[in-house]
């Protein structure tokens, strides 16, 4: 269609450059019927057909889409999540407190305690500073003493058990082959050998959207470490931490800051 357009529109502006420079020329009365006039009536009539062609065409298409029950899809571009490391920033100032409470959960252990590992959810809007909040936490020198392992993992959306399941073998023995497996039973296996005995922190950062088999497929090999074990969660999303059965209160350690 564009294209017959572009073809029509040429012709018109050739046929404007074409017309006589005076209206004083004189004119036959038969001119209507001169050759490039009627070299134009006939190419009006073809340009005609075509659009009735066209037309024909785009009818049949729009009943076939009908009959197969088609629809118009609209892309929606992907967001484009930003990653997260275990590095802190040079400067933080004003977590202290918030610091302190975290960490005392971390390390805190009672003789009755019988879950491993414990779930520690930091639960805020986004832009709070949940994840500047777990990275001071997770270079703190009492929790680096305290652990045998610590593992940081950047989650995002969406959850992917595999990637995840990467990224914790990465964090324990970064030249473990069965990293590369791309079978979920193969990288449960090696993170339960791994873990074996080890009193471990591992940080989620920026959980959106587990499902439930997603999140009981990735805690079964984390339940063989040590007891005192900790699991940490950042999330913007009380129904996530709800999900993956958090074990302490939901901690907002901004509540109250303006």
């Amino acid at each position: 269609m564009d294209n017959l357009l572009d073809e029509w529109i040429t012709q018109v502006r050739k046929r404007e450059l074409e017309k006589p420079a005076s209206s004083n020329e004189v004119r036959s009365s038969f001119s209507f019927f001169s050759p490039s006039k009627a070299k134009w009536f006939v190419y009006r009539h073809e340009v005609a057909a075509r659009i009735n062609d066209l037309n024909e065409r785009l009818a049949v298409i729009d009943k076939e889409k009908q009959r197969f029950n088609l629809q118009n899809i609209t892309r929606v571009p992907e967001p484009v999540w930003q990653k997260t490391t275990s590095l802190p920033n040079a400067k933080t100032f004003g977590r202290d407190k918030e610091r302190v409470l975290v960490v005392s959960k971390l390390l805190s252990e009672s003789s009755q305690e019988k879950v491993v590992p414990l779930i520690i959810p930091l639960v805020g809007m986004g832009g709070m500073g949940k994840t500047t909040l777990a990275q001071l936490v997770y270079n703190d020198e009492n929790v680096k003493s305290h652990f045998d392992k610590r593992i940081w993992v950047c989650v995002s959306d969406p959850f992917e058990e595999n990637k995840i399941a990467k990224a914790i073998i990465e964090g324990l023995d970064r030249d473990h082959t069965s990293k590369n497996s791309n079978e979920l039973q193969t990288l449960m296996q090696c993170i339960y050998e791994l873990l074996e005995g080890k009193k471990f922190l591992l940080v989620l950062d920026d959980v959106w959207n587990p499902k439930s088999h997603q999140w009981e497929e990735l805690i079964k090999p984390l339940r063989n470490g040590a007891m005192g074990s900790r699991v940490l969660v950042t999330t913007r999303k009380d129904d996530a931490a709800i999900l993956m059965n958090t074990t302490t209160q939901l901690i907002d350690p901004f509540e109250g800051v303006g």
